[in-house]
C-alpha cells in the first residue's frame, strides 16, 4: 500500500499469514484477526475477502455477501 515503510508491510503480510492459518481450524479467530487488519489498513482488498470468507466459514452467508459485495464492486 502507498505510503507503508517496509516494515509495516511485514507487519501486515505477517498479520494477513496467521489470519488465513486459522481460517480453516477457528474461523471466529481469523475473523477477529482480519478485523484487526481492517481497522490499521481499511478496506485492505486481502483482509477483506479473508473476513468474507471466515463469515462464510461460520454459516454466516448473509454476513460473507455484505462484506464481500463492496469489493467484488469495486473491482
Amino acid at each position: 500500500m502507498a505510503g507503508e515503510t517496509q516494515d509495516q508491510q511485514g507487519t501486515l503480510r505477517d498479520a494477513l499469514a496467521q489470519a488465513a492459518r486459522m481460517l480453516a481450524a477457528r474461523p471466529d479467530l481469523a475473523e477477529e484477526q482480519t478485523r484487526e487488519i481492517l481497522k490499521a489498513v481499511p478496506n485492505h482488498p486481502h483482509a477483506v475477502l479473508m473476513l468474507g470468507a471466515a463469515r462464510r466459514l461460520q454459516n454466516d452467508a448473509a454476513g460473507a455477501q455484505a462484506v464481500l459485495e463492496p469489493l467484488a464492486a469495486a473491482q
